[in-house]
């Protein structure tokens, strides 16, 4: 029997539920595992929000920080520190591919640092947590909902 699987090319087509679900998955592993690393690189307290007209969620945005323990979680409003992507994919495969260089994209105006963009520079040295949860959470999505989902690895 041949085991078919629904495959979205692009991050913007994932179903809401299933975006919600690796949301979550991918805070839950980086609260497993780097919440003392966050801590080291002074991450505590600091907000964030990544902006793209074509989220999943509908809200054209992830709010996001790191609580005084180390801890990454989602949050309802702006964080203190703003990026705007032209499109959620460019913003999804510069979080995926370790091979992505966002400068041509800086340069050519797709992804802009509105707010405080040195505290992005904060998270640079440890982009490898955030990586190593999406693939994991990216994984658990796919076998939880029987899809697959695009990768940039």
């Amino acid at each position: 029997m041949n085991d078919v699987k629904k495959k979205y090319e692009s991050p913007v087509d994932v179903p809401k539920e299933i975006d919600d679900y690796w949301h979550a998955r991918w805070a839950e592993y980086m609260n497993e595992h780097y919440r003392e690393k966050f801590l080291e690189v002074g991450l505590a307290g600091y907000t964030f929000t990544e902006k793209a007209p074509d989220t999943p969620n509908g809200a054209g945005c992830y709010h996001f920080g790191f609580r005084s323990d180390g801890a990454f979680e989602f949050r309802d409003e702006e964080g203190d520190a703003v990026v705007e992507w032209d499109t959620y994919e460019l913003a999804y495969r510069a979080l995926g591919d370790e091979s992505y260089n966002p400068e041509e994209d800086i340069t050519g105006g797709r992804c802009r640092y509105t707010k405080n963009p040195e505290n992005f520079l904060m998270a640079q040295d440890i982009i490898f947590a955030f990586r190593e949860a999406l693939k994991v959470a990216i994984k658990d999505a796919e076998k939880k909902f029987g899809v697959q989902l695009p990768k940039y690895w």
